[in-house]
């Protein structure tokens, strides 16, 4: 279901393709020669289904069943023979169409065939119950104990599709209209109310469980809508790519195609209007204890850079930032309570995922002396926000993607190291998914404990990723970590395939998508220069680390050209402070305790980071997550690896790395003055700008063995490398760690 078969080319042998039943959307691919000879292929009621036969005898003696209901399409596209004796049968089929040299016209009523078994998906394997770990003696957040109009209770159900989660801005209408009408329906029956509760109640945020809580909770409303029946049957749950966005519009937000494509778009702080105006859908946050919820509806304030002083732009989001972290992170994370439990699940959590749900929720509006309230930008309402469950999806995929590149699927879950899965104290821990698993119709009901190791493969779940077009965009195949590494059944490229054979363009990428795959390509093109790789032109790890981070950091300054916040030379970091905070989030983690007013007494001179923790002190409180704020984490700028560094001490080591550089500069600038991809006016002057950071890249590539000794002593000398009772950290402009 929902996928492409390709035989494999096996010369004049019969495929092994021998039978196959293919359900919605779905190709088979012949593409070479006798590569589907006799094969019986079986096409499902009410799905699309096409068959490619592009070689001589392709698919010579093939039957096609198209049923009633199915809509068939046959392509008979290179030479005679290509689908010699292909036999068609139709028995009331919507639609049939050949192109090429096709059979003759098929019969009325299906031929005799051998039976086709229907696909099969593995169901989870249901975890043994094992101890649960002590809750936080913090109390609960206080909501409501049942649902409001919660049905009568029925039995839970699992469709047995696979769930091929597709981008939602690759998808047409009619597609996403399932998820909207599947949502509303939910809401309708006050099962939706209980996923809020359930995320108010008990999800964890700012520990090790974070990501495999929210992959269950995901798969539980993906399943919900599935159990409506009928044509939400095998409703897989898409997913958000906002790179797509950010390359399109870069951070002007309110110009992102995704607010006009069914969801409701921007309310301005008041009443969405559309699909879920308050006529159409009431949240359950309007009708819970806590908050301002005026108006009993869907609020959203959308970020205008205009009015922004950070522009809408955290930094990490886009796509080259988020393959930088895939690449940089080899950890999961842990939740001990130092610099070192700081790995992939932290960074995936911090700016992507929080930029996404506090700039297109939006802030707080104040009303006539009261303050309104955004759903998504809250951290416990926020799955009222359709936006939330599309948002968590585009996170699972970039964790599955994480753990993809590292064959992790390939590791029983016996075996997970603690890179795979930071914390062991918790990889057993029963996740709490209270209210929802307490009801009947839930399928967490029927599984006992859900352990952060029972969600580790997404395998197991019979879940899998469209690659979209974010493959191309983030360079995923040109990644050493990813390279050879992609499994089949993980992640798949059907979208594109299928808008291909409707005759549907690929989108076309902005000049900002192309300054990026340029900069990208030079940069591959040097490290894979003999005169210039350390390996005869064969790429390294340590270098390919090296091209995405480079990659990265030029994506972010091309993002921040026209940035106005000044980035300080020093700044408290709160490096200083202990996390004695306790986070009330089913697992134990801790925070450090601060105020608004003492965050913003550290920056006070530097307006765009007061404005950081402005918008973000109430998400970063409930998160746990205020030590991330007061670092740095969420800040705009660019270079977020802060050397401890004092002033005085390391000045000449700062100078001659700087001076280094710059004497280095003269020799490769002239590699980079080649044409502009065609850029130009505003493009074309950032382009120039940013050579500067290209030449940066490659110096320090060549220059870092000479000067790192010198740095080390300095420090180890000096001490200026040493902890101090007060650190404080230092941005360093120039160098890009290469």
């Amino acid at each position: 279901n929902a996928q492409t078969e390709n035989c494999p080319n096996s010369g004049d042998s019969l495929c092994v393709c021998d039978s196959l039943a293919i359900g919605s959307s779905c190709t088979l691919d012949c593409n070479g020669v006798r590569r589907c000879e006799n094969i019986a292929l079986t096409c499902r009621a009410g799905d699309d289904c096409t068959l490619e036969c592009n070689k001589k005898d392709a698919c010579n003696g093939a039957t096609l069943t198209c049923p009633s209901g199915a809509a068939c399409t046959v392509q008979c596209t290179s030479g005679n023979g290509v689908c010699t004796n292909l036999a068609v049968n139709l028995n009331g089929a919507t639609s049939y169409q050949c192109t090429g040299n096709c059979p003759p016209s098929p019969p009325t009523t299906p031929a005799p065939t051998a039976p086709t078994p229907p696909p099969t998906t593995p169901a989870p394997t249901t975890p043994a119950p094992t101890p649960a770990t002590p809750a936080p003696t913090t109390p609960a957040p206080t909501v409501p104990t049942a649902a409001p109009n919660t049905p009568a209770p029925t039995a839970a159900t699992t469709s047995s599709c696979e769930r091929h989660r597709e981008p939602w801005h690759l998808l047409t209408q009619s597609q996403r209209d399932l998820y909207i009408n599947g949502f509303k329906a939910l809401a309708s029956s006050g099962k939706l109310g209980t996923f809020t509760q359930t995320h108010a109640a008990n999800a964890i945020h700012n520990a090790s469980p974070f990501l495999p809580w929210h992959r269950y909770f995901i798969y539980e409303i993906e399943t919900q809508i599935r159990n409506l029946g009928g044509e939400y049957s095998c409703f897989a749950l898409p997913y958000w790519d906002w790179t797509k966005d950010i390359e399109d519009n870069q951070f002007n937000m309110q110009s992102y195609a995704v607010l006009s494509t069914g969801l409701s778009g921007d309310g301005g702080g008041d009443c969405v209007t559309g699909n879920f105006a308050a006529s159409e859908y009431t949240p359950y946050s309007t009708m819970s204890s806590g908050g301002n919820w005026a108006g009993n509806c869907l609020r959203r304030n959308v970020c205008n850079p205009a009015t922004n002083s950070n522009g809408c732009n955290y930094g990490g989001s886009s796509a080259a930032q988020l393959m930088n972290s895939l690449t940089s992170y080899t950890n999961y994370g842990d939740d001990s309570n130092g610099a070192s439990d700081y790995g992939y699940s932290d960074d995936l959590e911090g700016p992507p995922h929080a930029w996404a749900h506090n700039f297109m929720g939006g802030a707080s509006r104040r009303i006539q002396g009261t303050i309104y309230r955004m759903q998504l930008s809250n951290l416990l309402y926020s799955p009222d926000d359709p936006f939330f469950y599309l948002l968590h999806a585009m996170v699972d995929f970039q964790y599955t993607l994480w753990q993809d590149c590292r064959n992790h699927e390939q590791t029983d879950k016996t075996q997970i190291t603690t890179s795979m899965y930071g914390e062991a104290s918790n990889i057993d821990m029963s996740m709490d998914f209270t209210p929802l698993s307490s009801q009947t119709w839930s399928h967490a009901s029927t599984l006992g404990a859900i352990s952060p190791r029972e969600m580790f493969n997404n395998l197991d779940w019979s879940v899998s990723y469209d690659v979209g077009d974010f493959f191309t965009r983030g360079n995923v195949n040109n990644n050493l970590v990813c390279q050879g590494n992609i499994h089949p059944n993980l992640f798949k490229d059907v979208t594109r395939r299928r808008r291909r054979r409707l005759g549907i363009a690929d989108p076309v990428r902005s000049q900002y998508g192309e300054y990026s795959e340029d900069v990208f390509q030079r940069l591959q093109a040097r490290l894979s220069n003999p005169a210039f790789s350390r390996n005869h032109g064969e790429v390294t790890e340590e270098e390919n680390a090296y091209l995405f981070k480079t990659w990265a950091r030029m994506d972010c300054e091309y993002l921040n050209i026209d940035n106005p916040c000044t980035r300080p030379k020093y700044f408290d970091d709160c490096s200083n402070m202990e996390k004695t905070r306790l986070i009330n989030f089913g697992a134990t983690s801790y925070d450090i305790e601060i105020t608004l007013a003492e965050l913003i007494e550290k920056v006070q001179d530097y307006p765009c980071m007061v404005a950081t923790r402005e918008t973000l002190y109430d998400w970063a409180y409930d998160s746990g997550q205020l030590h991330r704020l007061c670092r740095g984490v969420f800040d705009r700028f660019c270079d977020r690896s802060f050397e401890q560094e004092t002033e005085d001490t390391c000045a000449a080591a700062i100078e001659l790395r700087g001076s280094t550089q710059l004497a280095a500069q003269t020799d490769i600038f002239s590699i980079f003055q080649s044409e502009k991809s065609g850029l130009t006016g505003e493009d074309a002057t950032k382009y120039t700008q940013l050579q500067l950071l290209v030449i940066f890249a490659v110096v320090n590539s060549v220059v870092i063995a000479l000067v790192v000794g010198v740095l080390m002593a300095c420090c180890r000398m000096s001490g200026c490398c040493e902890g101090s009772s007060r650190q404080q950290f230092k941005y360093d402009r120039v160098d890009v760690d290469l």
